[in-house]
């Protein structure tokens, strides 16, 4: 495999690299060659197409010059090989969509000696493709969760969340990140049996929880105002390996007594799911 890999290298050499880089001018050049795989979190292997991947794109940065070569390979083209000019590099790997979103990174390679005329092996990237949720919460035509209606606002002051395997399965204990941009805001722990009662969810805030089995799942969010589930949410969504799944949930008023008036029309609190 070795030898047949450093032949394609430097037949690429009489014509050009897979990606359009040259082979440098003056010494000849040595090269470098990748074989890569995808499993899931629990080791299972994964197609490329599984996750969404189309190549698998390899910077190598040489230490003395300072440039670096991008190679993107196909993702299903394992191994590759890629013409380098003698020296010492080092290289991020990482698996992309087609249009080059990430979708998982293989740990950084440095030190890698490029000996001129050698084909130099590194060490296999084993990719993991994760499935994961990012949420976010809105009350439209509202432009803010919290706050008084008088400030543009639902009034909510506490919610809770609860997240289940499909629509009537069981809970899905994780822990849920909250940012708002780049600031992190604390966690947030799921228990359905007795529901975390956390401040208010704001529309500018996300939720993001970073590994979970691909599947179906459903998430309640209730938006409390002096205790009463005012305001809520259910979405079912489709959780799959590769991208993380971002999908913006949208409140709705419930008819809870004791609830204020909302601008706009009210619904049944069954038509929102259950009361976590």
């Amino acid at each position: 495999m070795t030898s047949k890999l450093y032949y394609s290298a430097m037949l690429a050499l009489a014509v050009s690299t897979g990606c359009g880089n040259p082979a440098p001018p003056g010494a000849p050049p040595g090269s470098i060659s990748l074989a890569w795989s995808i499993a899931d979190a629990d080791g299972h292997a994964v197609a490329c197409d599984a996750v969404g991947a189309s190549t698998v794109s390899l910077t190598a940065r040489n230490r003395t010059s300072g440039t670096s070569v991008t190679t993107a390979w196909p993702c299903a083209g394992s191994p590759r090989a890629q013409l380098l000019a003698a020296g010492v590099y080092d290289a991020r790997i990482t698996l992309q969509t087609t249009n080059g979103t990430p979708i998982a990174t293989a740990p950084d390679q440095a030190g890698i000696v490029v000996v001129a005329g050698q084909l130099t092996p590194l060490a296999p990237a084993a990719f993991v493709a994760r499935a994961s949720l990012v949420l976010s919460f809105g009350a439209p035509p509202l432009p803010a969760n919290c706050g008084s209606l008088e400030d543009g606002g639902t009034g909510i002051s506490s919610s809770t969340m609860t997240l289940q395997d499909d629509q009537n399965g069981p809970c899905e204990p994780v822990t849920v990140f909250r940012t708002r941009g780049q600031t992190p805001l604390g966690t947030y722990k799921i228990n359905c049996g007795s529901p975390q009662v956390a401040t208010c969810f704001e529309a500018d805030e996300t939720f993001t929880i970073p590994s979970l089995p691909p599947g179906t799942y459903t998430v309640h969010m209730r938006g409390k105002i002096n205790g009463a589930n005012c305001w809520g949410a259910d979405a079912t969504l489709l959780v799959a390996l590769g991208l993380p799944t971002a999908r913006t949930v949208n409140l709705v008023a419930l008819s809870t007594p004791g609830c204020p008036q909302a601008p706009f029309a009210p619904v049944a609190p069954h038509d929102a799911g259950g009361s976590p």
